[in-house]
């Protein structure tokens, strides 16, 4: 958390299912958003998961990421 203090990111990704379920244990005062990885993405087939994902690339524009 001192890191993360340190550096004052506009907002925090967790990429995975881990980093998601930590930043929801331990950083619910920050301003993060948990996303699939890129990796689980590209080795599943299902249209309407990549559709999904690439919503939740969308939202980060506003944080001019």
């Amino acid at each position: 958390k001192i890191e993360i203090k340190y550096v004052n990111p506009k907002i925090i990704v967790a990429l995975g299912a881990q980093p998601r379920a930590v930043m929801a244990d331990y950083f619910d005062d920050w301003n993060w958003i948990g996303m699939y990885h890129p990796s689980y993405i590209k080795r599943q087939q299902d249209p309407e998961l990549r559709s999904k994902y690439l919503l939740e690339l969308s939202k980060l524009k506003k944080y001019n990421v």
